[in-house]
């Protein structure tokens, strides 16, 4: 996702962006540096993370990235976009679940899915 999104800035492309990250705590995110640049160059781009297990200080979205986390976070013309997943295959069948829920068409969206060797 990093490498599509600074591909957009790269080409000052001026679309909407919207990118959910779950991470398990969030002073581990993964690229966290590399993020708050793009969203420093990228006006239209908004990150969510999601943090399974806070800390005390995280006010933002907290659990996984489930259906009600999505329904609060996607703007209102969700059916007419696009939706990019890169996730492991537990956590990715389950978003593929919560867009259904939302009535994101199944041709709106690419998937991959990774494992750990």
């Amino acid at each position: 996702m990093l490498s599509m999104i600074s591909t957009l800035a790269d080409r000052d492309d001026d679309r909407d962006c919207l990118l959910i990250l779950g991470n398990r705590h969030e002073d581990r995110i993964i690229g966290a540096d590399r993020l708050r640049e793009l969203e420093e160059r990228m006006p239209n781009l908004e990150v969510v993370h999601v943090i399974s297990r806070p800390g005390d200080g995280w006010d933002g979205e907290t659990g996984r990235i489930r259906a009600d986390v999505l329904d609060r976070v996607l703007p209102t013309d969700r059916r007419e976009r696009a939706y990019f997943l890169c996730a492991s295959g537990p956590v990715m069948d389950a978003v593929t679940a919560a867009l259904a829920t939302l009535g994101i068409p199944d041709a709106h969206v690419s998937a991959e899915r990774f494992a750990m060797a």
